[in-house]
């Protein structure tokens, strides 16, 4: 179980997200909605670590997995609970690989699965999105859309909890 308690994040510029108490089941798929500047990825950014680890701000209130803290947490360890698709494909492709099946790849390797499970769950991954015949493109070579789908396949082949 994934839940928050009474979030207030503050960024250096201002308030920007308040909520009270949200639980998500593992597995669930989650769509945070609102207006231009109600803090949707200010939240999201907060849920999967990032605030306070690596964007600067304040935070307050409780975010837990399974009775595990963010805020006891390396962000290292904690990206492992929570997949975020970022609005723009175009930053999420890492720039490190040559093709769309090594960018899918990349985090497996980061965090040390083996090659022949990485491969593996790669294809399935791939098949599950529906691009398998992009896997020797170039992600930039690929449409807006396509970059779109290489992006939440990243994430979806790290099986994160949510």
């Amino acid at each position: 179980m994934f839940k928050t308690s009474r979030i207030n994040i503050r960024s250096p510029k201002s308030r920007c997200c308040k909520t009270s108490v949200c639980r998500f089941q593992e597995g669930e798929f989650v769509s945070v909605i609102g207006p231009n500047g109600a803090g949707k990825s200010t939240l999201c950014y907060a849920l999967a670590g990032f605030v306070p680890h690596f964007f600067k701000g304040e935070i307050s209130g409780e975010i837990e997995v399974d009775g595990k803290l963010s805020s006891k947490s390396t962000l290292d360890t904690w990206v492992l609970n929570v997949g975020l698709a970022f609005q723009n494909p175009f930053n999420q492709i890492s720039g490190a690989k040559y093709t769309v099946f090594e960018e899918i790849a990349f985090g497996l390797e980061n965090i040390g699965v083996p090659r022949d499970e990485m491969k593996k769950r790669v294809e399935d991954a791939m098949s599950l999105t529906g691009i398998s015949e992009l896997a020797d493109r170039s992600p930039y070579s690929l449409s807006g859309g396509q970059q779109q789908r290489v992006a939440l396949t990243s994430i979806l082949v790290m099986r994160p909890r949510l």
